[in-house]
């Protein structure tokens, strides 16, 4: 058993080393070192790492956050793991992009599946937010929180796009961009939408907020079936 763990793990590792973007020209180029990959399983089949679960059974990723709302009305990013860019976004995590990646590609996402809008590739992941409401567990896609050029927003999905590498290092690692509401090449996930190469195409939805600031939430990733 310890070995067969052991050869899925190098398995992994090695398609996890050939999944990400070839690195083009771009102004920031982040630079360090990625964080070591250290997963447990537990007996029930389960994988964690770095706070990151992967539920065989249920066939999710789940990871804790906090709803930070942000200051712009106007978002351009719904996870991120930067405080830079905490104003523009919904969620922040302190999970490690690189981990995150890595786990992805554990659950069977792969982002080399080819899509038809330029440049974009990659499986769908569903994005769901699980918090308590008056002591009861509430779930909801991610996308309830916003407006789709200023209509309420319907769950559309995000690629797995796999953040570039520059001398190897994980540019999302550096970036914090988990989760991009425009097309963005050091992020990981990308919305499915036919005009996100512009930002500023959504909003907060004022009325379907149902959380307060700086609400504790788990973010579940799972993949869509195609």
């Amino acid at each position: 058993m310890k070995q067969t763990i052991i050869t899925l793990l190098i398995t992994v590792v090695l398609i996890f080393c050939c999944s990400f973007q070839d690195a083009p020209n771009r102004d920031i180029q982040y630079q360090g070192r990625n964080p070591i990959i250290r997963p447990i399983k537990h007996s029930n089949g389960n994988i964690e790492l770095g706070g990151i679960l992967l539920d065989r059974k249920a066939e999710e990723i789940s990871f804790p956050a906090e709803y930070i709302i942000g200051a712009e009305v106007t978002k351009e990013y719904l996870i991120t793991s930067s405080p830079e860019f905490s104003h523009e976004s919904l969620f922040f995590t302190k999970t490690q992009p690189f981990h995150l990646q890595f786990m992805l590609l554990l659950l069977g996402a792969d982002n080399k599946i080819p899509r038809v809008q330029e440049g974009r590739r990659g499986s769908i992941i569903d994005i769901d937010v699980e918090y308590l409401s008056n002591n009861k567990k509430i779930r909801r896609n991610i996308e309830s929180w916003l407006n789709d050029e200023a209509k309420p927003m319907k769950r559309r999905g995000f690629y797995f796009l796999g953040s570039r590498v520059h001398k190897k290092f994980f540019q999302a690692q550096g970036s914090g961009k988990i989760c991009s509401l425009w097309h963005q090449d050091d992020a990981i996930l990308d919305i499915i939408h036919p005009k996100n190469d512009a930002s500023d195409l959504f909003t907060l939805n004022y009325k379907n907020i149902a959380m307060h600031k700086f609400s504790h939430v788990k973010i579940i990733l799972s993949l869509r079936k195609e």
